[in-house]
């Protein structure tokens, strides 16, 4: 018995089985001679450790095979014949997914080709060189679907197929995959979408374009003027719940990108750092590590609400604030309008809470976000939110999207019928509805609070006018700038009418006249006549008959 097995299995290592399963080189009847599962068939089957089907499928793989590949097609049009057609395509996944075969195209044709590694255990007949599908089981998963996606997209399996594909994986309580989307609630036809979109991201390395979803999940324009309103959305859960990443820098349409933790779950082996976004060119990162600590003087009226604004983005009352405002509201969004005249503090009020809290600043640059194209100033203010929120997701602490000068951007909508007005009312449209799903925190400051459109003022939490100085905070900003001022002195010069910033732009004219004059004049004198002068240039610069 013995030395019966030892002779077989010399012989079987003798054999080619490209050789063996070409009768004669005639196709036809290698092919007839398959069907009738001559000693031949039994063989191969126990050399390939298949089953019946999957060895009917593959031998045909090998049959077909010309110089260039085997034809997807006709395989499926000679095998058909005998094996229904989602069992060919299931088997040939498979065989794809383990690394028996790998796919090409040629003239807009498919062709599928043996890898080398099998070519070789074929030829030789060492079952030692066929690959091993139980070798790193953690990603047979994840080239399963990579495989079905791409045979999706392509057109060889249906999305009925593909949909109720995703749904035995995210039901199968065995894998990483289905834990780790189970507490997200998501929906069949958005569990579909995530995975298709993760694997063509791998497929392709690269980001998942609106026009690529829409033709594999659209029947119609219809239906894909519907998804891609729903993908676009604030309110998408793919995104919203960071399973999804969009991509705003794909001209000229969108695209969408797994996130680094989803990417992790389905391929272990690879360590996915969260990239640092690259952000659209109108979101400005302003390097808070270089503002200098300023004590900031504000009338008696105005303390308060300051101080409560700053106590609600303090780092440890931000959770309790969210909380507190979740249970009451969809979303926690903290927005805040910062009115008043020039120079009253309003942009440095900004700097220092950022700088106190330890939050990154976002300063939103409106020139740069308009564009002549069309449709791109309204992209650009959806870029802006997008990258904020991605932003936002990689901090520790909430960082703070800040509009300075705000009126130049959330304007009153208009009646014209201009091209000009109509992108200005989309884009407002646009800014409204992020600011009703908007969950992190948005400072904006104007000089004209009346020139808003009353929606926008709807959607702001926190109002406050910073009236200009009163007399007490005059004397306080005196004594706290110069303090060799006497009290007499500051007492005086806090009857003039001055801001901050004014105070500011006499100290760097006081530098400037100190490199210019040996001699320069005193600070009493000089501070009187710039005030003096500020009040005459003040009365010079009013418009109309007095």
């Amino acid at each position: 018995m013995v030395l019966w097995y030892n002779f077989a299995l010399n012989i079987n290592h003798m054999k080619n089985w490209i050789d063996e399963l070409l009768y004669d080189n005639r196709k036809d009847e290698s092919i007839e001679s398959l069907k009738n599962q001559g000693p031949i068939f039994t063989e191969l089957r126990h050399f390939l450790g298949f089953n019946e089907l999957k060895t009917h499928v593959f031998a045909m793989i090998c049959i077909l095979r010309t110089e260039r590949g085997t034809s997807f097609n006709e395989l499926i049009e000679i095998a058909s014949s005998y094996i229904q057609t989602h069992i060919i395509k299931t088997i040939v996944e498979e065989l794809l997914t383990d690394g028996w075969l790998y796919t090409k195209t040629h003239r807009e044709h498919e062709l599928l080709m043996l890898t080398d590694e099998v070519e070789l255990a074929l030829k030789k007949a060492n079952p030692k060189l066929l690959p091993n599908p139980l070798k790193e089981p953690e990603n047979r998963i994840m080239r399963r679907i990579c495989v079905a996606a791409k045979n999706l997209n392509n057109g060889h399996r249906s999305l009925q197929d593909w949909n109720e594909f995703v749904e035995r994986l995210t039901t199968d309580k065995r894998l990483k995959l289905a834990h780790y989307l189970a507490p997200y609630k998501l929906k069949s036809k958005e569990r579909a979408l995530l995975l298709f979109i993760t694997a063509q991201f791998i497929n392709k390395n690269e980001a998942v374009t609106l026009d690529g979803i829409g033709k594999v999940f659209s029947p119609d324009k219809v239906a894909f003027f519907i998804l891609k309103n729903q993908l676009l959305s604030a309110s998408n859960p793919l995104v919203q719940e960071g399973l999804l990443e969009k991509d705003f820098f794909i001209s000229p349409q969108y695209s969408f990108i797994p996130s680094p933790a989803l990417l992790q779950i389905c391929i272990p082996a690879v360590t996915f750092e969260a990239p640092t976004p690259k952000l659209h060119s109108a979101l400005k990162p302003l390097d808070v590590g270089t503002f200098r600590p300023k004590d900031l003087f504000y009338n008696e009226t105005d303390k308060q609400q300051i101080e409560l604004i700053r106590d609600v983005l303090a780092p440890e009352k931000e959770q309790s604030y969210k909380t507190l405002l979740a249970e009451h509201e969809q979303y926690s969004g903290l927005t805040i309008m910062l009115a008043g005249g020039p120079g009253v503090g309003k942009t440095e009020l900004v700097k220092q809470i950022a700088l106190r809290s330890g939050r990154g600043l976002f300063l939103f640059e409106p020139s740069k976000q308009r564009s002549k194209w069309f449709g791109e100033s309204e992209k650009a203010i959806q870029a802006v939110f997008e990258d904020y929120r991605k932003c936002a997701q990689q901090a520790e602490l909430t960082p703070i999207l800040f509009f300075n000068e705000a009126d130049s951007i959330l304007s009153k909508r208009t009646d014209s019928a201009t091209s000009t007005s109509s992108t200005e009312n989309v884009i407002q449209t646009i800014l409204l509805q992020e600011l009703e799903q908007f969950d992190g925190i948005l400072i904006c400051t104007t000089n004209r609070p009346n020139s808003f459109d009353e929606a926008f003022n709807r959607r702001f939490i926190f109002h406050l006018h910073i009236s200009p100085p009163d007399q007490k905070t005059r004397l306080a900003l005196l004594s706290h700038r110069y303090p060799t001022l006497t009290a007499a002195q500051a007492e005086e010069l806090s009857n003039y009418l001055f801001t901050a910033a004014e105070l500011d732009n006499f100290k760097k004219q006081q530098l400037i006249e100190q490199l210019a004059r040996p001699n320069p004049a005193p600070l009493y004198e000089a501070l009187l006549g710039f005030l003096q002068d500020l009040k005459t240039s003040l009365t010079c610069n009013q418009i109309g008959y007095q």
